[in-house]
């Protein structure tokens, strides 16, 4: 997914410009001193598909996160993270070889729980970009498969397909991120940020089926609060 690198590579350089024209610190210096814990609220698009589904004409399906977060600072520079999030993953297929007027969306919808290691590195005095990793746990509310048949562009013939018999109703892996934070006040923060969820786990639960594992590219917007 190249949107996660161009992301990537806009924060990084924001935050390495921002450094070099950083003010030496004073001698009543607190840097070194532990932060507030912060409360995120985000929402955002997501952007996932499925390894494994070779035969398929494949693309992205576009679904929805929210989530809420708790931040413990260790130091000013380090901090842990665990939040609770909810994720639309999947994958939307346009078509099927064998019937190319068929397309289909693979609706798997997560409650997920990440906990993250985070680096946070002080741009200017106002502004802060944080680069984040570690594991995640999750488990599916739902998961679907919408089939339609759009022989008849008016009239196409819609059917809805649980998958539970052939998807585990579970998945960990990593999630991998970054984020762009600005103070609005002495207690609220905005923040920007992209992550990305690699699935570790084969969540198709079928003998001598395909590994199919989750792969999702989220953006987000939202606020924080400092306790």
């Amino acid at each position: 997914m190249t949107r996660l690198g161009l992301l990537f590579l806009l924060i990084f350089s924001m935050s390495a410009q921002a450094q070099t024209s950083t003010p030496s610190p004073s001698s009543n210096d607190t840097s070194n001193a532990p932060a507030t814990p912060t409360v995120w609220f985000t929402a955002g698009p997501g952007f996932s598909n499925l390894t494994g589904q070779d035969s398929l004409i494949e693309t992205e399906r576009t679904g929805l996160m929210v989530g809420a977060d708790y931040e413990l600072p260790l130091t000013q520079t380090f901090s842990v993270q665990a939040g609770l999030d909810y994720i639309q993953k999947g994958q939307h297929v346009n078509g099927i070889l064998a019937s190319p007027n068929n397309t289909q969306d693979y609706q798997l919808n997560y409650f997920e729980i990440p906990v993250v290691a985070r680096v946070n590195l002080s741009v200017y005095k106002v502004d802060k970009v944080s680069f984040f990793a570690g594991p995640y746990a999750a488990i599916a509310v739902s998961r679907n498969l919408n089939n339609s048949n759009n022989t008849d562009i008016h009239n196409p013939v819609v059917t809805n397909t649980s998958l539970s018999s052939s998807l585990k109703s579970y998945d960990f892996g990593v999630r991998l991120g970054a984020a762009f934070e600005i103070p609005l006040t002495d207690t609220w923060i905005a923040t920007a940020g992209a992550d990305y969820d690699l699935g570790l786990m084969n969540i198709d639960s079928v003998d001598g089926g395909p590994t199919v594992n989750n792969r999702s590219l989220l953006v987000s917007l939202g606020l924080g609060m400092k306790l």
